[in-house]
Parts: structure tokens; C-alpha cells; sequence
């Protein structure tokens, strides 16, 4: 990015954004580091985290551009589809304290969500991020085969990250109340249409 694309960006933050607490700018820095130290290895950092167990957080939402004042731009229709994603997950029996996922040496992971436990292989490649999920057993995610994301490192936090499509058709299989997810799915994937270049999925922590 050229001198002249970060100061637009930096008038465009100055103009939407609200003023930043101290652990916002703490948690921001953390970001950066890893992001820093993930680049420097390949990937490589990513890799050796993902073998853990980590517990749910929150929906997980990133946009892949190199636009930066694109992307500020889009920064409150983000903000808003995150909001609804949470209810929406909360609904499918994805919320914190009932929710983990377990990538092990062994290329098996294994996803809890509430009563359910799912499990399956995994594939990660270090240079793209690449992260592939295939479900096993003779269960209703048999069919979806591979679902082909990306891992990131976001602090000490991790990030699955799918196609909107695909992420959203995950949600809706595994919900418990799956019969009122349709009309809040539709609303999101109206969102969700309107901008390119967007990933949706799950935030973890250790």
C-alpha cells in the first residue's frame, strides 16, 4: 500500500471510528505480533497452535482485500452481520461454554456443539492457511464432504474462517432449532451478498 492509500485510510478511520479503549489498542498489538510472527515462519506459528483444544468464543467475520478504505467502508455492515451471527449461532446451540473444537497430532479433530460431538480429519497447509474439515461416521455432515476454510492466528485467538455459503449451511445443519433459523439465515445471506471477499466461521480461545 502506497503513503497516499494509508493516509486515506487513516482519514476514513478518524472519520467512523468511535474513540479506542486502552485494551482495544492492547488486544490490536497482540493481533499485529502474532500476525507478525506467523508471517515471518510460513505459517508455520499457526500450524503448531492448532493442535489444542479451543473453547468458542464468538462469530468469526474477515474480509480479504487490499483495499483498506474498501474495507472501513465495509467495517459497519460487518459489524452488524457479526451481531446477527451471534444470535443466529446461539440458536443453533453454538455459544460459549457449549462449544469446542479439538485438532489433534494425528490429523482427527473432533467438534462439540452442546450434546453433539462431530468428528472427522483435518488437513492444514501452512503457506495459504488452507484448512480442510472432513466429516466421518454415517451423520447428516456426511454428506457435506470437505469444507475447504482458513486458520488464523488472531492474537492468541484462532479463526475458522469459510465461504459465507458454506459456513451459513453448517450452521443450519447442525442447529437444534433449525425450523427459526431460516428466516435470520436469509437476512444474513442478503448481507452477506453485498460483499466480496467475505469469510465467515468461529472465533476460539484456549
Amino acid at each position: 500500500m502506497n503513503r497516499k492509500r494509508i493516509w486515506c485510510a487513516a482519514a476514513v478511520l478518524a472519520v467512523l471510528c468511535v474513540p479506542v479503549r486502552a485494551q482495544d489498542w492492547q488486544s490490536a498489538l497482540k493481533s499485529v505480533a502474532s500476525n507478525v510472527a506467523d508471517k515471518a515462519t510460513g505459517g508455520a506459528l499457526t500450524q503448531l497452535a492448532l493442535v489444542a483444544t479451543w473453547n468458542y468464543m464468538q462469530p468469526g467475520v474477515k474480509l480479504e482485500s487490499d483495499n483498506a478504505v474498501a474495507d472501513l467502508a465495509a467495517s459497519a455492515t460487518t459489524a452488524s452481520l457479526q451481531s446477527k451471527l451471534a444470535g443466529i449461532y446461539e440458536k443453533a446451540g453454538i455459544k460459549s461454554g457449549s462449544c469446542s473444537v479439538t485438532f489433534s497430532k494425528d490429523s482427527t479433530f473432533s467438534l462439540v456443539i452442546g450434546s453433539r460431538t462431530l468428528k472427522g480429519t483435518y488437513a492444514f497447509e501452512s503457506a495459504t492457511h488452507g484448512i480442510t474439515l472432513t466429516f466421518s461416521g454415517s451423520g447428516e455432515l456426511r454428506k457435506f464432504g470437505a469444507m475447504h476454510g482458513f486458520a488464523y492466528l488472531n492474537g492468541t485467538d484462532l479463526q475458522l474462517l469459510f465461504s459465507a455459503a458454506k459456513a451459513l449451511s453448517l450452521v443450519k445443519q447442525v442447529g437444534e432449532k433449525a425450523a427459526s433459523l431460516n428466516s435470520s439465515l436469509a437476512t444474513v445471506n442478503s448481507l452477506a451478498s453485498k460483499i466480496d471477499n467475505l469469510y465467515l466461521g468461529f472465533e476460539f480461545a484456549k
